[in-house]
């Protein structure tokens, strides 16, 4: 991790069915969070206020910052 300290994210993306996360610092680096479980949430992604939660299974949930917070 610290050797992206200092780089930009380019790209992310999430697979459609299993609900793994990619998060693309280049062509050849990125990070992979991979969705193992089928009961329990498997990674969380904070952005600007939102939240995204892999859920058991490779489901999403998605909860928008309310516009007035």
């Amino acid at each position: 991790m610290s050797r992206l300290d200092s780089v930009r994210v380019s790209a992310a993306s999430i697979h459609e069915i299993t609900g793994d996360l990619h998060v693309y610092f280049g062509p050849e680096v990125y990070l992979e969070f991979l969705q193992m479980s089928g009961g329990y949430e498997s990674w969380r992604l904070y952005i600007r206020g939102a939240e995204t939660i892999c859920m058991g299974g490779g489901q999403l949930a998605h909860f928008e910052k309310p516009k007035n917070a």
